[in-house]
């Protein structure tokens, strides 16, 4: 994941070159294009081509397992792969809400109505210059396995022709991964992947712990917090601590 946090704003809305083509039939050419053999690179497609046709400035693809354990399986630029770290980093924004409450979460204006409901997101988020955010779980039937961020430069809630959109959209994305993690290896290899990029922050979570004698989820707070002040992903910040490059007894 990329690292996080207050510096810096988000580039301007949308590609310079807008796709004309209607999203469906975009999207019909990337699964077409790509059949059963889901890379990265199709996933990213998957969010760029929603960038450009859809009224918003970013999207972002997030994987999560019940355990909270996420990473960012693609984005549409590296400032929607900013916003959705950030929420993990934070542990809070539409994203985490949209995957443990099973409905989407819209946002059309963050600056007027949602500083009480994401006191740390809300403000992180402006300053990166996201306006509104529109987060969409992926799942098939109770089971939930990810979700879909857009987030925009301006204010205002999505049409229903684009929400329409959004959710052939969001069938994709669970189609994709669905064949991606179909078999027992792909689930296996994204379950591994997961999971070692997880340790490290529990690993981490647990050091800081000792240092502080304290308990799992202020050291996990501090953790989180030392990654947004210094505008890092919280793995990179884990990974520091893990080497002893870096230690919390100094900031008690």
């Amino acid at each position: 994941m990329s690292g996080s946090g207050g510096a810096g704003g988000l580039r301007s809305r949308g590609p310079a070159d807008p796709d004309p083509r209607p999203l469906r039939q975009v999207l019909a050419e990337l699964l077409k294009s790509n059949g059963q053999a889901e890379t990265d690179g199709h996933y990213q497609g998957l969010c760029r081509a929603a960038a450009g046709t859809l009224p918003v400035r970013g999207v972002s693809l997030s994987l999560i397992t019940a355990q909270d354990s996420s990473t960012v399986l693609a984005s549409s630029d590296a400032a929607s792969e900013r916003l959705a770290d950030l929420q993990f980093t934070l542990g809070e924004g539409p994203t985490p809400d949209a995957f443990h409450g099973g409905s989407p979460v819209l946002e059309p204006d963050l600056d007027s109505s949602s500083l009480t409901r994401w006191a740390a997101f809300t403000p992180a988020a402006l300053e990166l210059g996201v306006q509104a955010v529109f987060a969409f779980p992926l799942q098939v039937g109770a089971i939930r396995f990810g979700v879909l961020c857009l987030d925009n430069d301006r204010t205002g809630l999505l049409t229903a022709p684009t929400l329409a959109d959004v959710n052939v959209l969001v069938d994709a994305c669970v189609v994709s991964v669905l064949n991606h993690l179909g078999d027992d290896a792909g689930l296996v290899d994204w379950t591994d992947e997961v999971g070692e990029y997880m340790s490290v922050v529990h690993q981490a979570t647990g050091m800081i712990m000792v240092q502080l004698t304290t308990t799992a989820e202020r050291a996990l707070l501090r953790l989180r917090g030392h990654a947004f002040a210094h505008n890092l992903s919280i793995a990179v910040v884990a990974a520091e601590v893990v080497a002893r490059r870096l230690s919390f007894m100094d900031r008690k």
